[in-house]
């Protein structure tokens, strides 16, 4: 009986310790900046892409980021123009925090 506990006790623990490790790995890539090269291998990867294919969507992703950049600048921009320094403060703050962090108001 003692036994059983005990290797059901031991199970439970590497089980939620797995949990942990593969939420804080998640969290972590999420973080990191979207780069073509990032973005092309994990579609390589996901989409079963050749090696051409990969060579082809490169530059499409790097375009796709490059206007994503100048947007973002855009945007930053017209924002100024309207928001106070601490408004845009606490919007830049909640653009790069991670959605998962981030709290729903009810």
């Amino acid at each position: 009986m003692i036994c059983k506990r005990i290797y059901l006790g031991l199970a439970l623990g590497v089980f939620l310790f797995s949990s942990v490790a593969i939420a804080k790995g998640k969290d972590q890539t999420s973080d990191q900046p979207l780069t073509a090269d990032g973005m092309v291998a994990k579609m390589k990867f996901q989409l079963e892409l050749t090696d051409q294919q990969a060579q082809a969507v490169r530059p499409i992703i790097q375009n796709y980021l490059d206007e994503e950049k100048q947007l973002k600048v855009q945007e930053a921009q017209a924002l100024k123009k309207v928001l106070t320094s601490d408004q845009m403060y606490t919007w830049n703050f909640l653009q790069t925090e991670s959605p998962l962090k981030t709290k729903k108001k009810k």
